[in-house]
């Protein structure tokens, strides 16, 4: 008897029979076995620390990546392909980094309607932060190119470099570089006429006050060699920022079009930087050959003028001072004239500027 109950409680769990025909299965009672074991298969997806990590932080972390280069963007074009492809671009970064991984460790199982609505909603906020990402660039880009539209320039003609250049934006920034460096090379070789006392050689009071500029005549003829000196380190400067478009922080055809717009411009800009410094070489001789001739005292001060006591070396004085009237007046048209082209460039830059730009 006790047999036949054992039998009759397997039948209910693993099939018996009600008349000795096709066996029969208790659901329940399989299923709560089933159920009651610790060790059911799980696929790798199924992982809870995945699900967690990758299913949850992973797409959470995309997503402030993702408000991050829509709220802190490279500066990029204007144009309106480059408006399509940044909001394409945005949109499919989204929806790769962030809907994706929803979709492998939560979404797979869900009904169609329940991804279809993600899907949709992740679309929607690419293209919204695509078109903002879109609107950041153009903004940087117009401050930008504004602060370059504004800069000054000082009494002497050269370009004023200011921490609000080199904070607009890498145009701006890369320019205001040169400017500095520019400006460092004028400063150099000013320093060097400084220490000959040429600042005060010309002038009778201020040289009768030092003159043992008068002793230093042969010193004067070195400023040659340093003008073609600094010379070729300005031409190898414009060089440089050239060559430093392509590791600016905006877009392929920002830097095409600013690279253009340098080389075509290049010839006349070298042939300026080349002359302003020949013109300083030049100098030196007829610097040196005054030297000489105060040199041999034939003179006394009246105020800032010399007063000669012979007429050759009044004559040579003022020969030697035409010379180099005639080469500052030179210099300084070169001067005023690659002034008034930056000025007219500054014009036309604000002209295709926004309106509303800063």
């Amino acid at each position: 008897m006790a047999e036949d109950e054992n039998r009759t409680t397997v039948k209910i769990i693993g099939g018996g029979s009600e008349s000795g025909g096709a066996p029969e299965t208790d659901w329940d009672a399989v299923y709560e076995q089933q159920m009651a074991r610790e060790d059911k298969p799980k696929g790798v997806l199924d992982n809870p620390a995945l699900k967690f990590g990758c299913g949850c932080v992973f797409p959470f972390v995309m997503l402030l990546g993702v408000l991050g280069s829509a709220t802190v963007p490279s500066l990029g074009g204007t144009s309106g392909a480059y408006m399509l492809g940044s909001v394409f671009g945005m949109t499919m970064i989204t929806v790769i980094m962030v809907w994706g991984p929803l979709y492998l460790f939560w979404l797979r199982d869900q009904t169609p309607v329940v991804m279809g609505s993600t899907l949709a909603a992740t679309l929607v906020f690419g293209i919204l932060f695509g078109m903002s990402k879109y609107g950041s660039e153009s903004q940087k880009l117009n401050e930008d190119l504004t602060a370059i539209s504004e800069y000054k320039f000082d009494q002497n003609g050269a370009p004023i470099p200011s921490d609000e250049m080199a904070n607009a934006g890498p145009i701006s920034a890369h320019t205001n570089n040169m400017i500095t460096k520019a400006n460092q090379i004028a400063d150099d070789y000013d320093a060097e006429l400084v220490k000959m006392g040429l600042d005060k050689m010309m002038t009778a009071d201020q040289l009768t006050a030092h003159p043992g500029i008068l002793r230093k005549c042969a010193d004067i003829r070195k400023l040659r060699d340093s003008a073609l000196f600094y010379k070729q380190r300005q031409l190898e400067m414009l060089d440089e920022y050239i060559d430093g478009i392509d590791t600016l922080d905006t877009s392929p055809a920002m830097k095409d079009g600013l690279r253009q717009g340098i080389l075509s411009t290049k010839e006349r800009s070298v042939r300026d930087i080349s002359r302003k410094w020949d013109i300083h070489a030049e100098m030196a001789q007829p610097l040196y050959d005054n030297c000489r001739t105060l040199a041999r005292r034939n003179w006394q001060a009246k105020g800032p003028d010399f007063l000669f006591s012979n007429d050759r070396d009044m004559n040579e004085f003022i020969r030697h001072s035409a010379t180099i009237n005639r080469l500052l007046d030179e210099q300084d048209q070169i001067i005023a004239e690659s002034q008034q082209r930056a000025k007219q460039g500054q014009e036309n830059l604000k002209s295709i500027l926004p309106k509303n730009a800063p």
